[in-house]
């Protein structure tokens, strides 16, 4: 999937992964597996995927570009 100026502004710092699954990024970026499951349907999409659905006005794939952004945090234990 080639990127648009707009999925690459969505996806920021991580445009140059785009091409890579939504749950390897999460977990790559210490994010558990809890987070990959919040991901939903999405975790099994590339970035790009996730990102032009986003674009689209899809939440979910809002959300789970937000998880990837988030990982290190999210996968923090308290």
């Amino acid at each position: 999937m080639a990127l648009t100026p707009s999925i690459a502004r969505k996806l920021g710092s991580l445009a140059a992964d785009a091409e890579r699954n939504v749950a390897e990024m999460i977990r790559e970026r210490g994010g558990s597996a809890a987070n990959v499951r919040q991901a939903g349907p999405w975790a099994w999409f590339t970035l790009a995927e996730a990102a032009a659905a986003a674009v689209a006005g899809d939440a979910t794939a809002e959300t789970a570009i937000k998880i990837v952004k988030q990982a290190r945090r999210l996968g923090e234990q308290y």
